[in-house]
């Protein structure tokens, strides 16, 4: 069971497990944010909490040539997701084993 009033960001596969096995360490977003710190990660069809990560930092808006700079870290290979793309810096994933 995760804390009272955690947040949760829902992801698709495969970038939840890029995420967790520490191979994704940016997820890309069409709006900043402020958080910092723990968030819990769901998987999009389950809802199913498989593991938590810390927010460390949101840069962006990206352009493309910054876009293209960050893809090591983002993992995302075609063009900009969104006219407005922001990249939130992860750290410390950790994968539960059960959800």
């Amino acid at each position: 069971m995760i804390p009272k009033n955690s947040k949760v960001l829902t992801l698709k596969e495969p970038w939840m497990t890029m995420i967790l096995s520490g191979e994704k360490t940016m997820e890309l977003r069409s709006t900043r944010t402020n958080i910092r710190g723990t968030i819990y990660l769901a998987q999009s069809k389950t809802q199913y909490i498989f593991g938590k990560v810390d927010i460390v930092d949101c840069l962006g808006p990206f352009s493309d040539e910054v876009f293209e700079l960050n893809k090591q870290y983002h993992r995302y290979h075609k063009v900009k997701p969104y006219n407005n793309t922001y990249g939130w810096v992860l750290s410390n994933a950790f994968s539960f084993c059960d959800p």
